[in-house]
């Protein structure tokens, strides 16, 4: 209709004359006043300068109540309710509209919408007026910038509607971009709007999902929330909440995934690549994201079951995992804060974990054949912060703290000195790490073992640091390296157990039913008095007081000691700088060049051989010999 025209439009459930200027309407439309009005106009944001132009262009335009006037669960096949979902533009006689919402008025997720000749139903940004989701013909179309809000597509977040369809939609709706969303600004309102991404924006509220929400053969897709304020509630048994299945250079951040109590799923979020699926899945990042007061197997998994398939390259950043384990039902269920490949290959590569936060669970982190990387955080409570299964190629671990947990790391299960599954570890790197035993020792695995492997491999311990337990505490910690029939490798830099673990040094890398490693020590072994190294477990101790990072058999070794196995010989097959004997300091003996700390003087003359008598008695007392001599 023209300005001119007394043909009424709706309003709020009521009819006003239409002879109102384009500019009145626009302005009661957005609730401005005519100060507001002229700003809008000379606005230069995307939304404003397309509505504008429709203006100029199109005279016929209305005010309606809502789009939809009812969430898709409620009728998720055909349109029965709503202005636009049920009148097309000859209907209300207008070809530019502003709705006011779209399940009710003034629900937020109004906007303006043209008409145009055709176009596909995504429930949301086009709706074809009495037809059926997706189908194809004239359309409103919505006119707007930047993300798709999952409001749009009839979510309501009041914990009371099931969301699952209404969020979904908004997901499959607009368009793919080859571009990778965290390049420029990295606000998810100005990536969607620069970068020209496909993004989706969760606002705060609790969203039922009683089915997963799928992610599949996407590519430059930002999917946020507004942090805790944006919950997504299971509400029924699902195996997966949010499956990420053939999803390039994508962004995931800002939301909680919860559950009601008629609520679970074997794993919360599911990163793999499906055979079939456009692309593969790589290179994703995953930001801020809970999973608290959920029933779950798994938190967060990586890797694709039954299938040697490649999923590699995401991005952890500030998640967090919280589980149960006060029950025997709880103790089914809680199994791993992240599971990192499927145990069949070394094919899943290159993942990385900042800022880890996995408490009461089986596993904090349970890695398969798989490579990764953990940069700080905190894992507690847990059976086993860190395990291992399968051949692992590369795992590097920084900076991490860990309370109450029974144990801090474990490859495999070893039972009355056997390994019960085999695995092997390329290379293994603990470094900057706090290991604090549970109050009382009480909690500490009945073996002790803070690190209990059993694989072959290279482990590179440094900084690590055991605290807490009770003096005298009736379980002792141990750090066991057993190559489980092959060689580990241990380079250890930098060790300090506290006074109230009830163990030493010495006893703490050694353990009767385990056949030490070759080991490389270097400076900086501090802890309880009585330490030191007792070495009468070990095929092959290398000593660095200074040298390279890595030790090796070739690189600067001050030291090669080897017990003979026939035998059980001591042998020092190399030095650099001679050897010492003697426990006692005024007594130490020096070979190869090596000073003793007091040598021993030798008197007398050889002419009438108490010169002779001399030596005897020097060497006598330094317990190189026994005097049976006759004088």
């Amino acid at each position: 209709m023209n300005n001119k025209s007394t043909k009424p439009v709706k309003q709020n459930s009521g009819l006003v004359e239409a002879n109102q200027s384009r500019r009145a309407l626009m302005s009661s439309a957005l609730g401005l006043g005519v100060a507001g009005s002229t700003a809008f106009f000379n606005s230069t944001s995307a939304d404003a300068k397309q509505i504008a132009k429709q203006l100029k262009t199109n005279s016929n335009f209305a005010r309606v109540d809502t789009v939809l006037g009812q969430s898709p669960s409620e009728s998720p096949d055909i349109r029965i309710s709503g202005d636009l979902a049920t009148m097309t533009a000859e209907q209300l006689g207008a070809t530019l509209v502003f709705a006011e919402g779209c399940i009710e008025a003034d629900d937020g997720a109004g906007g303006w919408f043209r008409w145009v000749d055709h176009g596909r139903d995504d429930g949301g940004t086009v709706i074809v007026p009495n037809a059926s989701l997706y189908a194809i013909g004239g359309c409103w179309k919505r006119i707007f910038s930047g993300p798709v809000n999952a409001k749009w597509f009839g979510a309501r977040g009041d914990r009371n509607t099931d969301d699952t369809l209404a969020i979904q939609n908004a997901i499959n709706s607009g368009f793919l971009s080859p571009t990778p969303p965290w390049l420029g600004d990295n606000r998810p309102e100005q990536l969607a709007a620069q970068v020209g991404i496909k993004a989706v924006y969760i606002p705060g509220g609790m969203y039922l999902i009683t089915a997963p929400l799928r992610f599949e053969s996407l590519m430059g897709f930002l999917f946020y929330g507004e942090g805790t304020t944006t919950k997504l509630y299971v509400d029924a048994k699902i195996d997966t909440a949010i499956d990420v299945n053939g999803v390039r250079w994508s962004e995931f951040r800002d939301f909680e995934i919860l559950g009601t109590p008629n609520g679970s799923a074997k794993q919360c979020l599911w990163y793999r690549w499906e055979i079939g699926r456009t692309g593969s899945t790589s290179q994703n990042h995953f930001k801020n994201i809970g999973i608290i007061n959920l029933k779950f197997k798994v938190g967060f998994k990586i890797g694709t079951d039954d299938s040697y398939v490649q999923e590699d390259q995401s991005y952890w950043w500030g998640c967090r995992v919280s589980g149960r384990r006060d029950t025997e039902e709880d103790k089914s269920w809680y199994q791993a804060g992240w599971q990192v490949g499927t145990g069949k290959h070394a094919n899943n590569l290159i993942h990385a974990i900042y800022s880890v936060n996995a408490t009461h669970l089986r596993y904090g982190i349970h890695l398969r054949a798989s490579q990764l990387a953990i940069y700080g955080g905190i894992i507690q409570s847990n059976e086993v912060d860190l395990k291992l299964d399968g051949l692992t190629t590369y795992f590097y671990v920084n900076g991490i703290r860990s309370e109450q947990s029974r144990r801090f790391m474990q490859s495999n299960t070893y039972e009355n000195g056997v390994t019960t599954a085999g695995g092997t570890v390329r290379f293994l790197s603990i470094v900057d790490c706090d290991y604090h035993i549970p109050i009382e020792n009480q909690q500490l695995a009945e073996d002790g073992h803070i690190i209990d492997t059993h694989w072959p491999g290279n482990y590179y311990l440094r900084n690590f640091y055991i605290a807490g337990g009770k003096p005298g505490g009736n379980i002792l910690p141990y750090l066991i390296f057993d190559g489980g029939g092959g060689r580990a490798h241990v380079t250890i830099d930098g060790l300090y157990i506290g006074e109230n673990t009830g163990q030493n040094i010495d006893g703490l890398l050694s353990h009767p039913n385990t056949t030490m490693p070759e080991i490389v020590m270097r400076g900086g072994i501090t802890g309880k008095a009585g330490g030191g190294y007792n070495y009468a477990e070990a095929g092959e101790v290398y000593y660095h007081n200074a040298g390279p990072k890595f030790a090796s058999k070739s690189q600067g070794v001050d030291a090669k000691i080897v017990r003979n196995p026939d035998n059980g010989i001591l042998q020092i097959l190399s030095t650099n700088a001679g050897v010492q004997f003697g426990e006692n300091e005024q007594q130490r003996l020096g070979f190869f060049g090596a000073s003793p700390v007091e040598p021993p003087e030798v008197t007398g003359s050889w002419s009438n051989g108490s010169a002779g008598q001399s030596l005897v008695e020097a060497l006598t007392k330094l317990g190189l010999v026994k005097d049976s001599t006759d004088y």
